[in-house]
């Protein structure tokens, strides 16, 4: 669906959000009066610049009081000067730091606020785009689409950008043209991938004194689920041969096809197996000496079981190692993704009542901002409403530096509710979290809306979670993990980080 934003009489804006998911939002009508402004109403902005001149009804919006003569100057912009306003529009209403520093990091200058619209206005510099878009007609090539990216870029905030409408050849043998807009972006974000081996998850064993595997989890829709492979499965031969190693046994089941002898109830089975593609799974289990292992490697919508995305392959992982004493969460590696997801899985560890985080917010009440054209800003307590699968199950956190966004929020959600321990490298410093959105004229942007606090007030934005036992070595670290959680005694003793992480170091001052 191709949604246009028009920021006069007819309001109608599609945000589809992302750290992860994309929400529908629609808005309400006004009616008013078509006509030009009258001089008595608007100051004259008449001045001999090229931009005053050719700008000029882009920037009486600048001064406008009244919504009737915003929406008449709105009918007189032509629809270049509307994909700005769009933009203009998103971030003055939308955009966290707009009109606020009451939320920024301490000792930064970091997030600039929103501007007027003549502080972009001709501002830009050439978008330099390639020689197969050489219509100086069209928007992308225009100065309007250099003054929207220049504007983005001033706020100084990484996450905030603006992608113009793209036009890219058809497919191969197809010769029509494909103009890609911000939907298709979107889309393109959403794709689910697959993986292309045997598709199980396996734990170290023997047999008869010999090495062999054990299957802890079977893929959906892998070659191994349709061909019948099952839990608790032990493979002890591999192609004719004896089981070696698990980096052999991996290569080997990305092959076209794969031979196993495997024992099931004391019984040997004879699998030849074709190894075909399966969607990726998103959370993989397994357990070791009563330790349930689980590995979320992203918050989705769609996963290997569909609609569910990772809550339900999460609840599959709980249910499969429910016996289990203790649990490793392993959240290395996860940028994050879709916060519902993300705040599902985090509600399964904590008590009826409890309080995830709080969310600051610009869309806290969606419809009162367009009411009155000004900004909402809110902090919302986001409380447990359930009881937790696992809310007394002793869990230990593994974390990296690339552990971001809702991932973070996992990791502190169980830090402050439940003193949990977390065992690996700072992580990422990402508590933002943005909205996606197709434009006027169908490009694509994406803007910070939100910021997330843990139950106590404190954010570790920019700054990232600290582990109480800091560890490079990923293997290290998975060892430490066991140990700690089958003593189930260690609290968390760590707090946040006092310097900017990585992610933000093209900032740093």
């Amino acid at each position: 669906m191709r949604t246009k934003f028009l920021p006069c009489a007819a309001h109608c804006v599609v945000f589809a959000v992302l750290c992860a998911f994309f929400a529908l939002v629609a808005c309400s009508n006004s009616d008013s009066e078509f006509g030009s402004p009258s001089q008595s109403e608007i100051a004259d902005t008449s001045a001999t610049s090229d931009t005053a001149v050719r700008y000029k009804y882009l920037l009486m919006l600048d001064t406008v009081q009244s919504q009737e003569v915003f929406d008449s100057i709105s009918y007189l912009l032509t629809e270049f000067e509307l994909e700005f306003e769009a933009n203009y529009e998103y971030l003055n209403l939308f955009y966290l730091f707009a009109h606020s520093d009451s939320l920024k990091p301490a000792g930064t200058n970091w997030y600039n606020p929103l501007g007027k619209r003549s502080d972009y206005l001709g501002k830009g510099t050439p978008l330099n785009r390639p020689d197969s878009v050489v219509d100086t007609t069209t928007f992308i090539n225009s100065p309007l689409a250099t003054d929207i990216v220049y504007m983005y870029k001033s706020l100084n905030d990484k996450y905030a950008l603006y992608i113009p409408p793209i036009e890219v050849a058809g497919n191969a043998g197809d010769s029509s043209d494909r103009k890609i807009d911000g939907n298709d972006i979107i889309d393109i974000l959403n794709d689910h991938p697959t993986s292309h081996d045997l598709g199980v998850n396996l734990t170290l064993a023997s047999y008869r004194e010999n090495p062999a595997f054990v299957i802890a989890q079977v893929y959906i829709g892998s070659a191994a689920e349709k061909e019948g492979l099952q839990i608790n499965d032990t493979i002890i031969e591999v192609n004719g041969g004896a089981v070696t190693s698990l980096k052999a046994f991996e290569e080997a089941s990305k092959k076209d096809k794969i031979s196993l002898k495997v024992i099931r109830d004391s019984e040997e089975k004879n699998f030849d197996i074709a190894i075909a593609d399966y969607p990726q799974p998103i959370v993989t289990y397994k357990v070791v000496d009563s330790v349930a292992i689980i590995h979320i490697e992203k918050f989705d919508v769609q996963g290997a079981m569909g609609d569910s995305g990772t809550y339900g392959e999460f609840l599959r992982a709980l249910k499969a190692t429910e016996f289990a004493k203790s649990m490793v969460l392993d959240l290395r590696g996860n940028g994050g993704g879709n916060s519902i997801q993300c705040r599902e899985v985090s509600s399964e560890f904590l008590k009826k009542g409890d309080t995830l985080y709080i969310d600051y917010t610009t869309l806290s009440d969606f419809a009162a901002t367009l009411e009155t054209n000004k900004q909402i800003v809110a902090g919302t307590p986001i409380i447990n409403e359930r009881v937790g699968k696992v809310k007394d199950k002793y869990t230990v956190i593994l974390a990296d530096s690339e552990t971001a966004s809702c991932a973070e929020i996992t990791a502190m959600t169980l830090a402050s509710n439940r003193q949990s321990v977390i065992i690996g490298q700072k992580t990422a410093g990402k508590a933002s979290s943005f909205v996606s959105l197709p434009t006027y004229l169908s490009g694509f942007c994406q803007l910070t809306f939100s910021l997330i606090f843990d139950k106590n007030g404190k954010t570790y934005h920019m700054m990232g979670i600290e582990p109480d036992i800091a560890l490079d070595d990923y293997e290290q670290m998975m060892d430490t993990a066991l140990v700690i959680a089958k003593e189930a005694e260690m609290a968390r003793h760590a707090g946040y980080g006092t310097s900017f992480t990585d992610m933000f170091a093209p900032f740093k001052e």
